[in-house]
């Protein structure tokens, strides 16, 4: 979703190396890779919070989230990654079941959440004690990710509950056979991935400490979780919701009112 919004951004020049006009969109064997080795590593300033100062690098290779070795294009490029500030809402930004903003958001948009704040760098090493952190990656090819290595998009575990896996990529041709990858994901690869819109019932984290950062679920910088809604608002959100009306918020077609708490 991130690649889709560079045009509207003043971003076009670096869309653009991201499309089939591009050789190494194909020839690098993704047909829907964005995440193309002139792509990745262009830092944008949008994407970023101010407040966020957890990553001043703004790059990350997937190797520094404890995966075993770094990704390299067939062209013999080693990829960085940049990262960002914010993730988005699989369940609205899903091209599976493609959707106006009203079918989208049946719950209504003033009342669906579509975009948090999550850290760059995830510091959990003292929750999980391993020794690596966890990067909040904004171009990132999806296939390529294990559970551990965020990409920015949120919600992957309540999608499948909701909607289960798909056979077919974005255009109709045919992924993997269940048997060879059977985990559930969306037409775009997405798999279902750690990071939802709640773990263990902690619906967020305010300024997690180094060390006690939890990847799976959304953390600020703010004293308050920020949100962009459907309707194009931005709102706060208290450390004292409830992870049910977090949820609601997040699922925008659940037919479940929120809280008083929201």
């Amino acid at each position: 979703m991130w690649y889709h919004l560079l045009p509207y951004i003043e971003q076009k020049a670096i869309f653009d190396q991201g499309t089939p006009a591009n050789p190494f969109v194909s020839s690098d064997g993704y047909k829907f890779k964005t995440a193309v080795l002139e792509v990745a590593p262009n830092i944008v300033k949008a994407f970023l919070c101010p407040a966020d100062g957890t990553h001043g690098a703004h790059l990350a290779d997937p190797s520094e989230n404890g995966a075993q070795g770094a990704v390299t294009t067939p062209q013999g490029v080693q990829l960085k990654y940049s990262t960002g500030s914010y993730v988005g809402n699989v369940m609205v930004f899903d091209p599976s079941i493609p959707r106006t903003i009203l079918t989208g958001m049946t719950d209504g948009s003033s009342n669906t959440a579509v975009i948090g704040h999550r850290l760059e760098r995830c510091d959990p090493r003292t929750v999980w004690g391993v020794t690596f952190d966890v990067y909040n990656y904004m171009f990132a090819e999806p296939r390529n990710f294990s559970p551990y290595r965020p990409i920015a998009v949120f919600g992957m575990p309540t999608y499948a509950a909701t909607y289960g896996t798909v056979s077919t990529s974005c255009t109709g041709a045919a992924m993997s056979t269940p048997g060879s990858n059977p985990t559930p994901r969306n037409c775009n690869g997405v798999r279902n991935q750690n990071q939802d819109f709640v773990s263990g019932g902690l619906p967020f984290q305010i300024k997690p400490r180094p060390g006690l950062c939890q990847p799976f679920v959304m953390a600020t910088s703010h004293e308050v979780m920020l949100v962009g809604l459907g309707d194009a608002s931005v709102r706060s959100v208290s450390s004292s919701v409830s992870a049910a009306t977090w949820k609601n918020a997040w699922t925008p077609a659940d037919g479940n009112p929120l809280g008083n708490d929201w």
